[in-house]
């Protein structure tokens, strides 16, 4: 099953802080474990591993926020069903789920760069019941790169957050 969620704020209305200035820019990648268990966390990984791989390099031409959701929602199947490959493989009784949507991130920084605390616009991504440790990066612009179980920066995804940011933003 997936779900997508419109989450663009009404026309009349600007975004006054700086988590909804970037939220109309980016989209942040949230991967949620089932559980808490040592087993749960490593599949977790696993999971976000493929992720990674089947969306890296996005197909040319997604270039903003508007064409990556566009994009991610027409795969949320291929997605799930990639995710479910791997939760299979590993043996787990449970199965994922696939959303974009609005949720509330603490600060992360991602090597040079810091993202405030707020509500962004997200690919989540839910093993099971999704009540375990959670991952997260940035799905647009692709910034972080794969070193182990840790996100770290990728310079091409510097540069295009450079590009997509105003000054003040960036």
């Amino acid at each position: 099953l997936f779900h997508t969620a419109t989450v663009a704020p009404p026309a009349d209305t600007q975004p006054t802080t700086l988590p909804e200035q970037l939220s109309e820019k980016i989209l942040r990648l949230h991967i949620i474990a089932d559980n808490d268990s040592e087993e749960a966390q490593s599949v977790k990984l696993l999971v976000r591993d493929a992720v990674c791989d089947y969306l890296s390099p996005l197909p040319e031409g997604i270039d903003n926020k508007e064409a990556v959701c566009d994009y991610l929602n027409r795969h949320i199947p291929e997605l799930i069903a990639i995710t479910d490959e791997v939760l299979r493989q590993n043996g787990c009784d449970y199965r994922a789920s696939a959303t974009i949507e609005k949720r509330y991130f603490p600060l992360k920084t991602y090597g040079a760069y810091a993202f405030p605390p707020g509500k962004y616009d997200a690919l989540c991504i839910t093993l099971g019941s999704g009540q375990g440790q959670n991952w997260w990066c940035l799905a647009f612009p692709s910034l972080c790169l794969l070193d182990g179980s840790y996100a770290v920066t990728d310079e091409a995804g510097g540069q295009q957050l450079k590009i997509l940011l105003t000054d003040e933003e960036y």
